[in-house]
């Protein structure tokens, strides 16, 4: 999670930096998961993804991170969800988006639990995988 400016102004090298250190966390945060599952497929490691949540001025973002299946060292960053933070009472239907974009997250948070249950036995050799995937 990255904060970056204020309410009101938004100093854009600064949230361009946070972005960037949120990217590079995220991949860092794979790689780390990756590193205990070297002999798990690379068809379950590329389905893995990390989460980033970024802040700037009244929007919130959610993205997420994942290895490039077409590319084995490369990398895929995408936003999945954004909305707006109302600060205004007249703005309150606002926080349904911003629900939603809660919701979103422990949905998929829920199937990378799934993911990384799939890793830890291919890893442990429950689950046989061909040695061409890892």
């Amino acid at each position: 999670m990255e904060a970056s400016s204020g309410k009101n102004n938004e100093d854009l090298e600064h949230s361009r930096d946070d972005i960037l250190k949120s990217v590079h966390g995220s991949i860092c945060a794979l790689e780390a998961i990756l590193r205990h599952h070297p002999n798990a497929s690379f068809t379950t490691a590329s389905s893995l993804l990390s989460f980033t949540v970024q802040s700037i001025c009244t929007t919130i973002t959610l993205s997420t991170t994942a290895l490039d299946p077409e590319n084995i060292d490369g990398f895929l960053h995408q936003e999945c969800r954004s909305t707006e933070v109302p600060v205004h009472d007249d703005e309150r239907i606002k926080w349904m988006k911003v629900f939603e974009l809660v919701s979103k997250r422990v949905i998929m948070l829920r199937k990378q639990a799934l993911i990384i249950d799939q890793l830890q036995k291919e890893q442990s050799g429950i689950i046989p995988i061909d040695n061409v995937e890892t």
